[in-house]
């Protein structure tokens, strides 16, 4: 299974905010929210961010320490506010297969530590977008999934070189 790290930041509540994404591929992303903000707001923006980079049909397990949005997204509870993100969030999630895991904040899983560290540089204007082929691949033999075609044999330098641009879930590092 995949996995996703979000968090939203709001210095303030309101105030000004910011969000960030860690996938356990190293691909990071980080935004500055517009104007004034809520907590609540920037944890969804967070997820729909997440949500809109994972591909359809690919398994995924999205981590978030806001119970809040993991509640109100997988509707277990109504939401009253933030409506606009809530649908949002739900119509960006069509197609897609994802877990939600709540983790507690603050608590040394290292991936929602990132995800707030970006969150909160990204209050500051200090934003991320680091995609997969900025990410070191370790050398080896990988197999890419190829959907109802098979699947390919490929080396690390052709995952880095002709065929950047697969998604890493359809990638797989074949045991040495």
């Amino acid at each position: 299974m995949n996995k996703v790290w979000t968090d939203g930041s709001c210095k303030g509540n309101p105030g000004p905010g910011g969000w960030g994404v860690v996938f356990e591929d190293g691909r990071e992303f980080s935004g500055k929210m517009q104007g004034t903000t809520t907590n609540n707001r920037a944890e969804l923006t967070a997820i729909i961010e997440a949500v809109k980079r994972i591909p359809n049909q690919v398994p995924y397990t999205l981590y978030s320490d806001s119970q809040w949005s993991i509640n109100v997204v997988t509707r277990q509870w109504r939401a009253t506010q933030n409506l606009d993100l809530v649908r949002d969030c739900q119509s960006a999630m069509l197609g897609k297969i994802i877990s939600f895991q709540w983790v507690k904040g603050h608590s040394g899983d290292p991936n929602n530590e990132k995800a707030d560290k970006l969150a909160s540089e990204a209050v500051r204007g200090r934003t991320v977008a680091r995609e997969v082929e900025d990410v070191a691949i370790p050398e080896g033999i990988y197999t890419v999934v190829c959907g109802n075609r098979g699947s390919l044999r490929i080396t690390e330098g052709e995952y880095k070189g002709r065929i950047v641009g697969i998604h890493p879930a359809f990638v797989r590092k074949d045991k040495s």
